[in-house]
């Protein structure tokens, strides 16, 4: 019952269908709280009310259905409250989570690594605030997660072997495995802080990294040139130093790069991927220089090697020094005309992906 315009409230009779195991209502106008008639249902696996403007806060009745597997509750503006995670049963079925775009927030608690079964976790745009649980890598076969648009904090969760078996967007396997199924995570637009951590070059089969609009220091990790599939690689507006490792230059899937608003310095690797982005990808970077960029690279070995320590120490670097020393200038490669890429159809998916 789709897209339906439905409106006003359930009605009560629904209660006595309970048999009942998967209820579509998405898109539709039902403008109460969230109806107590869907706690009834002892049978329940899928239960989708999607934009049906629902209000109030989510009965814990509803946590409690052992049988759920999917619970998809979002574009509902006027849902809020915390999300009682600890009274999920624990032998709880539910393997994807959708609360993105309500007013559900707090601080996620310790508990939600109880979910083992998880594989899908959505909450972006939310008000979910406070450090991510530690236990979110007990998540050993989630494969999705959207985290972006909260006021999440802190350090990155460090995903190792030794605590997950997980991938973002992607396939179920084991926990040595969770490597190779990781296919899309998005920690975008929080204010989280601390390094990229390195383990997230492990995850063999990521499709999409997002961790732009945070406040991440440190240099990025050259484990990232080892994501085979990576398509889109979103590190702008952070606070990101030193100079952009070599090993990107081999991401020959990468369609969609924005490293910009940065501390970034030194040469752009060169390579056919790098040089096809606009000079937009990279700007604002104070210290970055070469194609697709106009500012020509004119440095020294020794320079160049102070300006890469200086990023690995995160320590402040004199920029009047270095334009003394090295003679930074800025002028116009002749010939070369900045230009968009056609992402074609790899890009087109990654667009699909981040929507």
């Amino acid at each position: 019952m789709r897209n339906c315009f439905l409106s006003g409230p359930i009605d009560p009779s629904l209660a006595k269908l309970k048999s009942l195991s998967v209820i579509f209502l998405d898109v539709n106008y039902l403008s109460v709280p969230f109806p107590k008639a869907f706690t009834e249902f002892r049978n329940l696996t899928s239960l989708h009310l999607a934009a049906t403007n629902l209000s109030g806060k989510l009965p814990e009745e509803i946590l409690q259905t052992s049988t759920l597997q999917t619970l998809d509750l979002s574009y509902n503006k006027f849902l809020e409250g915390s999300i009682p995670f600890q009274k999920f049963p624990p032998n709880a079925s539910l393997q994807t989570l959708i609360l993105g775009d309500t007013n559900f927030g707090g601080q996620l608690p310790e508990s939600i690594g109880n979910l083992g079964q998880l594989t899908r976790i959505e909450l972006r745009d939310c008000k979910f605030n406070g450090p991510i649980p530690a236990t979110v890598g007990n998540l050993r076969r989630l494969i999705y997660l959207d985290f972006s648009s909260n006021n999440f904090s802190g350090p990155i969760p460090s995903f190792t072997l030794d605590v997950m078996t997980v991938t973002i967007k992607g396939l179920e396997l084991e926990l040595v495995k969770i490597l190779t199924i990781f296919t899309s995570i998005d920690f975008s637009c929080n204010k989280f802080e601390g390094p990229v951590p390195e383990a997230i070059g492990e995850f063999k089969a990521l499709y999409v990294l997002n961790l732009s609009n945070n406040a991440l220091t440190g240099t990025i990790p050259s484990s990232l040139g080892h994501l085979p599939k990576l398509e889109s690689l979103d590190l702008s507006s952070n606070q990101l130093v030193g100079r952009i490792p070599q090993q990107l230059a081999n991401l020959n899937f990468l369609s969609f790069l924005n490293v910009s608003n940065n501390k970034l310095v030194g040469s752009i690797p060169l390579s056919t991927q790098l040089q096809s982005f606009s000079e937009a990808s990279f700007e604002n970077n104070a210290g970055l220089c070469g194609p697709p960029l106009e500012a020509k690279c004119h440095s020294t070995p020794a320079i160049t090697d102070r300006l890469s320590d200086s990023g690995r120490t995160g320590s402040h670097i004199d920029w009047s020094f270095v334009i003394a020393e090295i003679g930074v200038f800025f002028g116009l490669f002749p010939g070369m005309v900045p230009k968009n890429r056609t992402h074609g159809r790899r890009a087109r998916r990654v667009q699909r992906r981040n929507h």
